[in-house]
């Protein structure tokens, strides 16, 4: 149970974006990613050192529950794959340091992604970190799981 609270927990991190509309709505995408399955192999984008960029628009919510041909099957299971292999790549450089998220990337060309999906990852964890802070200074005690190879394993595990 504990690992599957820190498996939760560590997604929302790539969630923790700012408030606008468009953020909300990215949120709730990528947030629905984790819980896909795809017959697509996300390991396979990673070694191959794919350049992703991952059309979101793609893999709403509604889009994934909705009924589609083939071939939409196949382009969705594609994006979700290069979601996963996106944050894979993305929370690989991730570490837990002094109680906040810490990344050791500079630029998006680092690790062959989008510029605009790493802005978005780089102002989640600003974001989450935000919240830890906040939490902390009104004296609230939170545990702040670190980014492990377990969970960075459950991404390439189609």
């Amino acid at each position: 149970m504990k690992t599957k609270k820190q498996f939760a927990l560590a997604f929302l991190l790539i969630l923790g974006l700012s408030c606008s509309k468009d953020s909300d709505e990215q949120r709730k995408i990528l947030n629905g990613v984790s819980s896909y399955q795809t017959n697509v192999s996300v390991k396979s984008l990673i070694e191959r050192n794919v350049y992703l960029d991952v059309d979101l628009s793609k893999i709403t919510l509604a889009r994934l529950q909705a009924k589609k041909s083939i071939a939409q099957m196949r382009e969705q299971e594609m994006e979700l794959a290069k979601a996963k292999a996106l944050v894979y790549r993305y929370y690989s450089h991730v570490k837990l340091v002094d109680g906040f998220y810490v990344s050791d990337l500079k630029t998006a060309k680092s690790i062959n992604i989008s510029e605009q999906l790493f802005d978005i990852l780089q102002k989640g964890i600003a974001q989450i970190n935000a919240d830890i802070r906040g939490k902390r200074a009104k004296g609230i005690q939170i545990e702040v799981p670190p980014i492990t190879r377990g969970y960075l394993d459950s991404l390439i595990a189609n």
